[in-house]
């Protein structure tokens, strides 16, 4: 039996992870052609740390052989599966869009692509069904106090950066730049008044990145009190991050840069690759 995190409550902005437990879809609503917002909820996620928006956590799915949904129980170090593989589920880390504990909502925006475990569950997911959730862990991703905000992303960022864009303060000011595949997968996302949306097109073709970096230099920028949130395909943000790196000075502690995946990879293939590139950008 999955207990609920009841008892759970960030300490100095820091969430102990609590065990994977199942959670069920409430409902369902299509964003855009390419986006899918999928609204959990259960007793699994009682406990859940509001104002954690664009937190990682693990949805845990079910293969097509398997009936019931076996969760792993969380160790000292790292989860524990079952010895019998064929029991294992399909694991996929995503971003929180918002969590309200007052209706015990949990929303989380699934980028559509052509074939994927997420995107097969997401495209096909009713009231009722059940997934399994791990985390968040770890420390408050809330962004830090800044003269300006810089967000830069592709769909596979929408879910933590449209969280993350309605929740700054209202004095803030800044843009974010955010590159999907066509103008169908334009939606609303209500930022402060101060704070700009651009959007650009063709995130489905090779080095569409440079749409992004050429965008960005036609910005102008603050050269003080700057802040910038990068996520996506692992050439826009290593390309938006060298620009602020050599144009601006930006340092790690300046910035948030998190490459969730690769043109060309499967996820389980980059895991490893993103860890070397994660390790890069502590310099």
């Amino acid at each position: 039996m999955h207990m609920a995190n009841t008892d759970a409550k960030p300490k100095d902005g820091f969430f102990k992870p609590p065990q994977p437990r199942p959670v069920t879809v409430l409902r369902t609503q299509r964003l855009s052609e390419h986006l899918q917002r999928v609204i959990l909820t259960g007793d699994g996620l009682l406990g859940f740390p509001e104002g954690w928006e664009s937190a990682h956590i693990k949805l845990i799915f079910k293969r097509p052989h398997q009936e019931v949904l076996t969760l792993p129980t969380l160790g000292p170090k790292g989860p524990i599966w079952p010895e019998d593989k064929s029991l294992r589920p399909d694991v996929r880390v995503y971003s929180v869009r918002s969590y309200d504990s007052k209706t015990n909502e949990l929303a989380v925006d699934f980028a559509l692509h052509d074939h994927g475990v997420a995107t097969t569950w997401a495209r096909q997911a009713k009231p009722g069904d059940e997934v399994g959730l791990g985390g968040p862990g770890g420390y408050c991703p809330k962004p830090p106090a800044a003269d300006f905000y810089l967000f830069a992303g592709d769909l596979s960022a929408i879910s933590g950066m449209g969280g993350l864009l309605e929740t700054l303060p209202d004095d803030a000011c800044g843009h974010a730049l955010i590159l999907v595949c066509t103008p169908e997968d334009v939606f609303d996302i209500k930022p402060p008044k101060h704070v700009q949306i651009t959007w650009l097109y063709g995130s489905d073709l090779p080095n569409s990145e440079q749409k992004v970096i050429d965008e960005l230099k036609n910005l102008t920028l603050p050269s003080h009190g700057l802040w910038a949130w990068l996520a996506g395909e692992q050439a826009l943000v290593v390309g938006v991050r060298s620009h602020l790196k050599n144009t601006f000075g930006m340092t790690a502690k300046q910035m948030y840069a998190m490459p969730f995946w690769k043109r060309g990879r499967d996820e389980d293939a980059y895991h490893e690759e993103r860890h070397d590139v994660m390790h890069q950008f502590e310099d």
